[in-house]
């Protein structure tokens, strides 16, 4: 920890096998030095061997079923985690959870693991950490004070006006997205500060082949995304202009979407160039041809990913239901 700044601890829980994707975010988080990112997990081995376990990453070894001992222990009753997408509604009680863990931070937060990271304090000071008691609106990124009245925020109970309760959420099997918006109304009703700045991040539709933001003024313009170190980048394309926008983000969120690394050794790359639906090494990059690929339009991309999506849900749903030996993909 900085003993300087505001300390942070991130916590991205993983179970499962880990994929290209987390290597990338595991890679981008490193280069957050003054933040700790603690990762519970049972694949220590695999993540150990990424090369990316620096000084501020902390892997918790644990399975699942240890995941839910301690997360019953903290919350007071049996909760139902069958399986590993069902964490994330638990990520908004991740003060309790951890509460040991935590005794030494000023703040807590979650991360999803489909996203790179920038220069998170670039864009979270601690000015912004003093006033605020909670940071971000999305499940993909938030964090929040380690102050009791934050860490048992999760349980507010505004049924009245149509919110989930936690103690309903606990109890089904279903990912219900808790840890997403809900905590802003959480926040609203307790007179609690927040902070929010939606241009300080990319949520790339997953709807759309190119790279679009779900969240800027003008959605429908396309972009690639560079990688440099600790920081990242959304530049705008345009067909046949010289002159682009380049605007620095603290992370650029890939929803849904599937990568493919163009080059072999991870490890050696500094700087990363991400358009769709490839990375490839930024330190010699055809800038045309990626702009070319940016703007590039495949009206059923879309389409193929929501219907394959919803199929996948209900496929796992019937078989949850129907079939004890069945176990939900890990995510």
């Amino acid at each position: 920890m900085n003993s300087i700044k505001k300390s942070i601890a991130i916590f991205t829980p993983y179970f499962g096998h880990i994929n290209d994707f987390f290597k990338l975010w595991l890679r981008s988080a490193c280069f957050n030095e003054t933040i700790d990112f603690f990762i519970p997990t049972d694949c220590s081995d695999e993540i150990v061997k990424t090369g990316f376990v620096k000084k501020n990453i902390h892997i918790i070894p644990m399975f699942l079923d240890e995941f839910k001992e301690k997360t019953n222990k903290a919350i007071g009753f049996v909760c139902n985690i069958d399986h590993a997408r069902k964490v994330c509604d638990y990520r908004c009680a991740i003060g309790l959870i951890f509460k040991e863990e935590l005794t030494n931070y000023d703040f807590w937060g979650y991360t999803d693991n489909d996203q790179i990271l920038g220069d998170i304090r670039h864009f979270i000071t601690d000015e912004i950490l003093s006033k605020y008691d909670k940071i971000g609106r999305w499940g993909h990124f938030s964090i929040f004070r380690n102050v009791d009245y934050m860490n048992t925020l999760f349980m507010t109970d505004l049924r009245e006006e149509g919110c989930l309760y936690y103690k309903d959420v606990y109890n089904t099997p279903y990912n219900c997205f808790f840890e997403e918006a809900t905590m802003i109304n959480f926040c609203k009703k307790n007179g609690i500060d927040f902070f929010e700045n939606e241009s300080c991040f990319m949520d790339i539709s997953p709807s759309s082949f190119k790279f679009i933001d779900r969240k800027w003024d003008d959605a429908k313009k396309p972009y690639y995304v560079i990688q440099d170190g600790i920081h990242v980048y959304a530049v705008e394309c345009k067909r046949g202009k010289t002159s682009k926008q380049k605007k620095e983000i603290m992370y650029a969120h890939f929803q849904k979407r599937k990568l493919t690394i163009q080059f072999e050794n991870l490890n050696d790359e500094k700087t990363l160039v991400f358009y769709p639906n490839a990375i490839i090494d930024g330190n010699a990059f055809d800038e045309n041809f990626v702009i070319k690929q940016s703007i590039v339009s495949k009206p059923f991309y879309g389409l193929k990913k929501r219907v394959l999506h919803s199929y996948a849900v209900r496929y796992n749903n019937y078989h949850k239901k129907h079939s004890k030996t069945f176990k939900q993909k890990y995510y």
